[in-house]
């Protein structure tokens, strides 16, 4: 049986969570946990330690492009991939130059998703 990998979801919309928790359903990959802040997402990769982490850019209080640094400070080889709406090229051109792996735009389909996430596993 092939191992499901583990997705940390990190966005402010709940209504994002619950769209990649439903996308995930059925496939190779599991819904392994959220947060709606950054502070919170540090502290649930530190618990958790996902495969991949879907990192919200633009968020109250503490973004994505710190969050970013702040999860690759405690793992290195830590694989996310940014989401976002409004971020324009400069800040996911930074994000990428931090070691984001790559980027979706929202809204996202179900197909988008899984493709990035595949394509994401095949890179490690």
């Amino acid at each position: 049986m092939v191992r499901a990998h583990r997705v940390l979801a990190v966005d402010d919309s709940v209504g994002v969570l619950t769209l990649i928790g439903t996308y995930l359903q059925g496939s190779e990959f599991v819904f392994a946990g959220s947060a709606r802040d950054g502070k919170s997402a540090v502290d649930k990769y530190s618990k958790l330690k996902p495969d991949i982490v879907l990192l919200d850019i633009v968020m109250p209080e503490q973004g994505g492009p710190e969050t970013l640094q702040q999860i690759l400070a405690i793992d290195p080889t830590a694989t996310v991939a940014m989401i976002s709406s409004l971020a324009g090229d400069d800040v996911v051109n930074e994000c990428a130059r931090l070691g984001a792996r790559s980027y979706l735009k929202k809204p996202f389909t179900k197909d988008g998703l899984l493709a990035l996430l595949r394509k994401l596993v095949g890179a490690q």
